[in-house]
């Protein structure tokens, strides 16, 4: 009995001595290769979040397409006659510009805040509003669109009075 215990004890502490601590340097490459696949996937993540604020953009230009004015069922252009000449009859656009839910006199004073605008604070939108946004979005490295969106206003925040 007793060398059965002597056996057992011999045993376990040979099962314990052979258990090694973990290699320093492996657990060095193994935490920098960890990282290096976190940042890629940040950088996946931001570039995803890029993407859907795009389609969002373009679904929201062809949302805002309107060819019904242009064509007919019949497939003919509509037209109206001046001085017996057919020209096409175009619908004017609405220029939505604004996709975040914010007043454009805001919008004209963060712009004039920035330095970008020094036209009245009319809430109109004119050329003066619109090159204000192009220049702040270019000097913010910002798609230039001239449309202000989510990313727009985030930075245009920081103007605010």
């Amino acid at each position: 009995m007793r060398s059965l215990l002597i056996v057992i004890f011999i045993f376990f502490l040979s099962g314990c001595a052979t258990t090694q601590a973990p290699n320093p340097q492996l657990v060095n490459r193994l935490q920098v290769r960890v990282s290096e696949l976190e940042n890629k996937l940040d950088q996946r993540n931001q570039e995803i979040e890029e993407l859907k604020y795009e389609v969002k953009e373009l679904a929201y230009q062809v949302e805002s397409l309107d060819m019904s004015p242009v064509i007919e069922p019949t497939g003919r252009y509509k037209s109206t006659t001046h001085s017996s000449k057919k020209t096409l009859k175009k619908s004017k656009k609405d220029e939505k510009i604004i996709r975040v839910n914010v007043q454009l006199t805001q919008i004209q004073k963060v712009l004039k805040n920035a330095g970008y605008y020094r036209g009245a604070i009319d809430g109109k939108i004119g050329s003066q509003t619109k090159q204000a946004i192009r220049r702040f979005q270019k000097d913010h490295h910002l798609k230039s669109d001239g449309i202000i969106g989510k990313q727009t206003w985030a930075e245009m925040k920081n103007y605010l009075d």
